[in-house]
C-alpha cells in the first residue's frame, strides 16, 4: 500500500493555507489514488497470488513496479508489478489483451528490456489457449494462468490443473477473439465458409489471430476447416440455436470491467447500448436511469487517451461504460450489443425482472 502526502503551493512554490474543507478533499484524493494503485484490488492478481500460493506453499507479495526507463511497448501491453518470493524478486508482466499475443514476438520484446526485467520475469494472463501455453513451455518462458497452468522454471515450479492441457477440455473458455467469431456467426454477420483473411478483415483482427481462432474452434469441435486452393476456410459444425447451446459452456461474460463517467466526457454517440439499457430495448424492461454503454479494447484505448474522470457515485448526467474483451460492434446492430453477449453479461444478476426480460429477449430471436 502506498501513502500520499500533498502540500499545495502557488506557482512560485509558496505553501498555501489549507482550510478544513481542503484537508478533507486531499484526504479523499489520497484514498482514491491508493486504491487505484493497490494490486490487491485487481481480481487477476488476486487469483494469481492464490494459485501460486497453493502450488508453492506460500503466496508472493505483489507491488506496482516503477516504469521509468522501460520501453513504451512494455508499458502499453502489460501491467508491471514486482513479485517477491522471499529473497527472489521478479517482474510480473500482466498481459492486457491476449488476442494478438505471440510467444515468439514476446520473447523478442523481452530481449529489448533492461537486464532487471530479462533476468527474472513472469508472464501473467487471465487466459491463453492451450497451444500458446505449449509454445511458452517449449521456449522456457515463465508464465501463470491462474487455476489453469503455472510454468516458472527459475523457481522450480510447474503445475497444470486437470483438464488444462487441451483447449477442448470441458469448462475451458474460448479466447475473446474466438468468442467474437462465434457471436458474429450467431448474429449472422459472417457467412459460413469464409477464408481466414476475409474473416480477419471483418472482425478487425490480424490474420495470425484468425488462424489461432480457426485452430481453437476446430479443437473444441465447434467448426471444421478445409483448404480451398491456398486458402483455409471455416465451416461451423452447426448453426443458430444448436451453435448457441454447443458453444455456451465455453463462453464467458464479455465485460472485463465497468466504470462510471459523465456522458459528455466520453462521446457516447458512437457507443453501443449495453446492460439493462440494451435489454430494455429488446424487452418490456424499464430502462435504467443511468444508461449503460459498451466499448471494445481499441475503443477503450482511444477513450483513455482523453483521460476522462471516473465518477465514484451516480450523479446527474453520468453513465456506465462496460469495457469488453472484444468489439461489441462485431455482432451488435442498430446501436445495441447483440443479444447473445448481453445474455452472457446479465445471466448472473439475481433480479427477477432482469431474468424475465432475458427470457423474453431470447424467445424473440429468429433462429
Amino acid at each position: 500500500m502506498w501513502s500520499l502526502c500533498i502540500t499545495p503551493c502557488d506557482p512560485q512554490g509558496n505553501r498555501l493555507r489549507i482550510t478544513p474543507d481542503c484537508k478533507l478533499t486531499f484526504m479523499l484524493l489520497s484514498c482514491i489514488l491508493m486504491l487505484s494503485t493497490d494490486p490487491t484490488m485487481d481480481p487477476l492478481l488476486q487469483a494469481f497470488g492464490r494459485y501460486v500460493g497453493r502450488m508453492a506453499g506460500s503466496e508472493p507479495s505483489i507491488d506496482p513496479r516503477p516504469t521509468a526507463g522501460l520501453p513504451m511497448f512494455l508499458r502499453q501491453r502489460f501491467g508491471l508489478y514486482v513479485v517477491r518470493f522471499g529473497q527472489n524478486e521478479s517482474t510480473g508482466l500482466v498481459l492486457r489483451d491476449p488476442d494478438d499475443f505471440s510467444p515468439a514476438a514476446f520473447e523478442k520484446q523481452v530481449r529489448q528490456c533492461p537486464a532487471s526485467v530479462q533476468d527474472s520475469y513472469v508472464l501473467i494472463a487471465e487466459q491463453l489457449p492451450g497451444y500458446v501455453r505449449n509454445r511458452l513451455v517449449e521456449r522456457r518462458i515463465p508464465f501463470v494462468v491462474p487455476d489453469v497452468q503455472l510454468h516458472w522454471p527459475d523457481l522450480g515450479i510447474a503445475a497444470r490443473t486437470r483438464g488444462g492441457r487441451k483447449s477442448s477440455s470441458v469448462g475451458e473458455h474460448l479466447s475473446p477473439a474466438t468468442q467474437a467469431a462465434v457471436m458474429a456467426a450467431l448474429a449472422r454477420r459472417v457467412q459460413d465458409g469464409l477464408a481466414a483473411r476475409d474473416m480477419a478483415k471483418f472482425l478487425g483482427y490480424t490474420q495470425m489471430t484468425m488462424t489461432r481462432v480457426f485452430d481453437e474452434l476446430e479443437g473444441v469441435g465447434l467448426a471444421k476447416t478445409a483448404r480451398h486452393g491456398h486458402e483455409r476456410r471455416l465451416h461451423f459444425s452447426c448453426q443458430g440455436q444448436q451453435l448457441w447451446h454447443a458453444a455456451h459452456p465455453r463462453l464467458r461474460n464479455p465485460v472485463r470491467k465497468t466504470l462510471r463517467f459523465h456522458a459528455e466526457d466520453i462521446s457516447t454517440a458512437d457507443l453501443f447500448l449495453a446492460g439493462e439499457s440494451a435489454l430494455a430495448k429488446m424487452s418490456m424492461l424499464v430502462a435504467p436511469a443511468q444508461p449503460v454503454y459498451a466499448v471494445g479494447p481499441k475503443g477503450w484505448s482511444m477513450i483513455r487517451t482523453t483521460a476522462p474522470e471516473v465518477i465514484p457515485v451516480e450523479e446527474t448526467g453520468t453513465c456506465l461504460l462496460q469495457i469488453w474483451a472484444y468489439n461489441p460492434a462485431i455482432a451488435g446492430r442498430e446501436g445495441q450489443v447483440d443479444p447473445f453477449s448481453l445474455a452472457l453479461n446479465l445471466a448472473g444478476i439475481e433480479d427477477e425482472r432482469v431474468a424475465m426480460a432475458l427470457e423474453e429477449m431470447m424467445e424473440k430471436i429468429l433462429w
